[in-house]
């Protein structure tokens, strides 16, 4: 018998996937790289922060960055105060808790 030529090529994943309110980043997009998942401040990723690229040339489909939330108390970037109405703007590293919900509620 004989031998043909055979041509082997990485496995290239391409462009990272977007990540709603984060960003993906890594060094490599060839099988098997891992991407890094980092969130936007005041929101956390729920398990593991990778995703992996995958032998046929896709990543792993990232989960959304979530709002932080520690059970009552819950990061805000805006409040209303009923009494005046004006809105006011929280930085969002400073957490908020409303202690009177008849005050101040959420805006969307």
């Amino acid at each position: 018998g004989t031998w043909s030529s055979v041509t082997c090529s990485a496995v290239n994943c391409g462009a990272v996937p977007s990540v709603s309110q984060g960003a993906a980043s890594t060094s490599s997009t060839l099988y098997p790289a891992v991407a890094t998942i980092t969130c936007n401040t005041g929101y956390e990723y729920s398990g593991s922060a990778t995703i992996s690229c995958q032998q046929n040339a896709v990543w792993q489909t990232p989960k959304e960055c979530t709002i932080v939330s520690l059970g009552g108390i819950v990061t805000m970037t805006k409040i209303k105060a009923t009494s005046s109405g004006e809105t006011l703007h929280v930085h969002p590293m400073f957490v908020m808790l409303c202690l009177v919900v008849s005050v101040c509620w959420l805006l969307n």
